[in-house]
């Protein structure tokens, strides 16, 4: 159907080579070797002892919407955030997918932000929505639900169209 769609096949391509590589690996790959046990002697310690004591940072899932209301809270406390406004605020008449955050600076919407899963980009709804937005000369920018959506990569997003 487009970029979004190859960008998607290719993703999941990925995922799946990496899923048969883990399975024949055992679930090695990416993995750091352990360390021999010592056995009481103190010389047979790791030459970084104290690295040791970090515990180990598993994947976890990262909710979008969580990330951001916390960032805003944080990095950008002159705008006001607001839930799943509608583009009928902005003047839009019709039928639209309401934009999931809205920020706002002295009351003027300044950036929307989508939710969105694989599949909401092709629909008419959410292309209205943004086009809506762009009429009104407001940014509109999505994160993509199932992506993971780090702090890091969020706050420079938001940083980048503030």
């Amino acid at each position: 159907m487009g970029f979004l769609d190859d960008l998607f096949k290719a993703v999941n391509t990925l995922k799946n080579v990496a899923e048969e590589i883990n399975k024949q690996t055992g679930g090695a790959l990416g993995q750091q070797p352990k360390p021999a046990p010592n056995n009481g002697n103190p010389a047979a310690a790791p030459q970084n002892a104290a690295s040791q004591n970090v515990p180990e940072m598993e994947d976890e899932e990262v909710d979008v919407r969580k990330e951001i209301e916390d960032i805003v809270a944080e990095c950008f406390p002159q705008y006001e955030l607001r839930r799943n406004v509608s583009p009928t605020t902005i003047g839009g008449q019709g039928k639209f997918l309401d934009y999931s955050y809205g920020l706002y600076r002295d009351g003027a919407p300044r950036l929307f932000i989508m939710i969105v899963d694989k599949k909401t980009c092709s629909h008419r709804i959410y292309r209205w929505s943004k086009e809506e937005a762009a009429r009104r000369g407001i940014t509109m920018i999505n994160f993509v639900e199932h992506f993971p959506n780090k702090y890091d990569y969020v706050k420079n997003r938001l940083a980048q169209y503030l």
